[in-house]
């Protein structure tokens, strides 16, 4: 549209309708010839992602209609302090939880700006301008519906990278391990711990990506993702007592190395034949387990009694968990104990996958701490 002459703001907007579904994500004219001179408003600056919530009456997404008049307030108001901004929805996130009044639903919005401005500190003028009272009324009679506009939490920034090849998939999320360091880890452990923060962040950083429809630490506002982790850390430490314990006390409390491998004495257990407590006809083999060669003890690899940050428990856990992480946990149920990162990784799988309704969901969807120890211990 710029090669036939079409530069100004308004026209574009005219015969390119869909143009402020891409943000900074298009050529101009200056970019593809070299005698070019039109430009797209607002880009070519700093970048910055911001998630704003909105309460409404509905729960349902904004449609296109209301993101561009959103935008477009976003433009107005910092086009009063003369900064130019290229404004563009890129997700959204439909959340259920406690919302004010009668608004009972609330949108997440993860919104794509572009900054062009002299001033030193352009992102702290944005943000200030999306937070003020007057500019949230005014963003709040963008949707088709009662709204209240809350406050907007910076999720990345960055220098312009546009023009890009294809336009943003969905937001960056920044590390949970920028938020939980190890000094902080390290912190909540006893001394000696048997649990690391490099083993935790690896774990976490491998189900992600293994799973990205099911992230860890991933969903929602900044601050439910804080709420996951802080029910995550509540659960495992009371687990562990304090990351102190790899093994269920009761089962393994006394026990003995021997040849590298591990031989258990559980609680009133002295000799003989034992029956699993954790053996149920469907998962890894298991049954009454002989006397093993090392006298008053059983073979930690017989029995699937709790191990890990979660203390996984239960024979048909041990394979399901084993499959979903590709290692077997059948042969070895004590790899759990044994290799940390098999057991943050047992943890996390536990945490995502069990239960009528799971511990992740407990938190994100339902703000219910109660539900993630049903969700673990029944």
């Amino acid at each position: 549209a710029q090669w036939f002459g079409i530069t100004s703001e308004l026209a574009l907007n005219y015969v390119l309708p869909n143009i402020r579904n891409f943000g900074c994500d298009l050529y101009s004219d200056s970019d593809l010839f070299e005698s070019g001179t039109g430009t797209i408003y607002g880009c070519g600056g700093d970048v910055i992602d911001v998630e704003q919530t909105f309460y409404v009456t509905e729960p349902r997404l904004l449609n296109p209609d209301e993101q561009v008049q959103f935008c477009q307030k976003v433009v107005d108001k910092l086009g009063e302090k003369e900064v130019e901004i290229k404004c563009v929805v890129l997700n959204q996130i439909l959340a259920a939880g406690p919302g004010r009044r009668r608004l009972d639903g609330h949108i997440v919005l993860v919104v794509g700006y572009e900054i062009t401005s002299s001033e030193a500190d352009v992102i702290g003028a944005v943000i200030n301008s999306v937070n003020s009272e007057e500019f949230q009324t005014e963003a709040a009679e963008s949707v088709q519906m009662e709204a209240v506009v809350d406050t907007a939490v910076v999720v990345t920034t960055s220098p312009s990278a546009s023009p890009t090849t294809a336009p943003t998939q969905s937001p960056t999320r920044p590390d949970i391990c920028t938020v939980l360091t190890p000094t902080i880890f390290n912190s909540l452990a006893q001394s000696p711990a048997s649990y690391t923060s490099a083993a935790f962040c690896t774990a976490v950083n491998d189900w992600n990506a293994q799973n990205p429809d099911a992230q860890i630490f991933m969903e929602g506002t900044q601050m439910t993702r804080k709420h996951e982790l802080a029910a995550f850390l509540g659960n495992v430490l009371h687990e562990t007592g304090d990351f102190a314990h790899v093994r269920e006390q009761t089962k393994c409390g006394t026990n003995t190395e021997q040849n590298g491998n591990i031989y258990c004495q559980p609680n009133g257990y002295s000799s003989g034949n034992y029956d699993d407590d954790y053996c149920s006809t469907d998962g890894c083999t298991c049954g009454t387990i002989s006397d093993s060669t090392v006298t008053n003890y059983l073979d930690a690899t017989k029995l699937f009694f709790g191990r890990g940050p979660i203390q996984l428990s239960w024979n048909y856990n041990y394979i399901d968990a084993g499959s979903a992480l590709s290692v077997d946990l059948c042969t070895d149920p004590d790899r759990v104990a044994k290799e940390e990162a098999i057991g943050w990784g047992t943890a996390i799988w536990f945490w995502m996958t069990r239960g009528d309704t799971t511990a992740h969901n407990s938190v994100v969807v339902n703000s219910d701490f109660g539900g993630t120890v049903n969700a673990i211990n029944g």
